[in-house]
């Protein structure tokens, strides 16, 4: 499976929001690289590929791909112990929001 296609996986199943959480509970040198690779990196006008990441975190472009590729395979077929973190996060931030808006209106 492509990294491409990991990605549209990922994101058909938890959505952007899920990816920003995702980048919570992922390693931050993998936080890095995703942040580069998808365009969500403060400073970035675009997304980079794998050789302009790998250029700037001293890596080759095929490291990067393979850091990539497993951070959304353990995103998307997280060990027991981790398997509903996404999910969690999620729910704390529509909670969240949720209470934003109600204390809004009062």
């Amino acid at each position: 499976m492509t990294t491409k296609s990991l990605l549209e996986q990922f994101l058909s199943k938890y959505g952007e929001d899920g990816l920003r959480a995702a980048f919570v509970i992922v390693p931050p040198r993998e936080e890095k690289i995703l942040r580069l690779w998808v365009g969500l990196c403060e400073g970035e006008s675009r997304p980079l590929n794998f050789k302009e990441i790998g250029k700037r975190c001293g890596l080759s472009g095929s490291r990067i791909g393979q850091i990539v590729s497993k951070a959304l395979r353990e995103l998307l077929d997280p060990p027991r112990w981790k398997s509903n973190q996404i999910e969690e996060i999620l729910e704390n931030w529509r909670e969240a929001k949720k209470w934003r808006e109600e204390e809004g209106q009062s």
